[in-house]
């Protein structure tokens, strides 16, 4: 006949599954977030590079436009460069509020929501 075990030892060993238990549910929850968060970062970059292509091209047809409309071949392309300057100049100076803190918020926001689906 096998030894009963004590209260206190079913209580320890409960305690230590529900410890290991805990342990991996944490692991996988962490898992899920981490692979939530790169899945949703790698696909605002290639949706970033299609866009960025495009925006290429699309601005050097506005060039070619401008340079053409002012018969000059190179001031469309100066024209669109100090545009570009410019808006640049603006995300430096708001960047925080521009681009910091939104990424910031959707991270974070995205790491503790309940519903990462979709």
């Amino acid at each position: 006949m096998e030894a009963q075990e004590s209260p206190l030892d079913q209580i320890i060993a409960h305690t230590e599954d529900y410890l290991k238990t805990r342990q991996q549910l944490t692991q996988h929850v962490i898992t899920e977030k981490v692979v939530v968060l790169t899945s949703t970062m790698v696909t605002a970059y290639v949706l970033f590079a299609f866009f960025a292509m495009a925006a290429l091209f699309a601005s050097l047809g506005l060039a070619g436009l401008i340079s053409r409309s002012m018969d000059d071949p190179l001031a469309g392309y100066w024209v669109l460069a100090s545009a570009y300057a410019l808006i640049g100049l603006l995300f430096i100076l708001l960047r925080n509020v521009l681009l910091k803190k939104p990424l910031m918020n959707a991270m974070v926001r995205n790491i503790y929501s309940e519903k990462n689906h979709g």
